[in-house]
Parts: C-alpha cells; sequence; structure tokens
C-alpha cells in the first residue's frame, strides 16, 4: 500500500469511528481525501470532532507521524441528502515518535507526498503511463 493511504481517526455523537483516508497532493502539502461521512454528520449536521490523519497506519502503527485536522470541506449537496460523499480536510504539521517523545514530522506532503486526481473527464478514458 502506497504511504500516502491512511487512517482518519474522529468523534461522532460521542462515539469513535475511523475510515480510509490519503494524503491528496495540493499547494499547502497538506491535504488529505476522505468519505465527506467521516468529515460531516449528516444526520446531526454538524462536523466530526477530534479528526486526525494517520497516512501508512497498520496495527496501530503511526510510521510517518499522527496529523491533526485543521478544516474539512464538503459539498453543499452532501450536508443536505449525502449525495456526493466526498471530502477534503486540511492538517496542521504532523508529530512522529521518537522514542518516548514526539517530535515535529512537517507538512505531510513532504513527509509521504501525495495522490494525484482529477475531475470532469471522459468515461472510459485510458490512464496511466503509456507503452
Amino acid at each position: 500500500m502506497p504511504k500516502t493511504v491512511g487512517r482518519v481517526f474522529f468523534t461522532r455523537g460521542g462515539r469513535d469511528y475511523t475510515c480510509a483516508a490519503t494524503s491528496a497532493k495540493g499547494a499547502e502539502k497538506s491535504l488529505v481525501m476522505t468519505a465527506g461521512h467521516c468529515v460531516y454528520d449528516v444526520v446531526g449536521q454538524a462536523a466530526v470532532k477530534s479528526l486526525v490523519f494517520v497516512p501508512g497506519y497498520r496495527r496501530g502503527e503511526a510510521p510517518y507521524g499522527v496529523y491533526a485536522g485543521r478544516v474539512g470541506y464538503v459539498w453543499n449537496r452532501f450536508t443536505k441528502n449525502g449525495d456526493f460523499d466526498v471530502a477534503f480536510v486540511t492538517v496542521h504539521g504532523g508529530l512522529k515518535r521518537d522514542g518516548d517523545a514526539w517530535a515535529d514530522a512537517g507538512a505531510l506532503g513532504e513527509m509521504v507526498g501525495g495522490q494525484g486526481f482529477t475531475w470532469n473527464q471522459k468515461d472510459a478514458q485510458s490512464v496511466g503511463p503509456s507503452s
């Protein structure tokens, strides 16, 4: 699995949850993409609480650090009816374990890079390197 892929952890309605997420390319090197319901509670009409992203998360390990959420973005139509379940979250610089202490992990994009993404492409279009 690419080191850009990991988990977001958050609290919604007093309960803890987790979702798949990925670091995405962005000018600030601090962008995470995940599902909208992992950032915004449509039923409660509120943002989730205490969101953190852990790239490379596996079996309780955070090899590239922990990045606290700053601001989450979902589409207006998602907040109204749950349609287009995609979200972006900007994150603060990360913290990484250094022995028994925590150290500055720097910007997410500097640590793990980011997945590219695009919109409004033709259906059945070939992507990737040409042979």
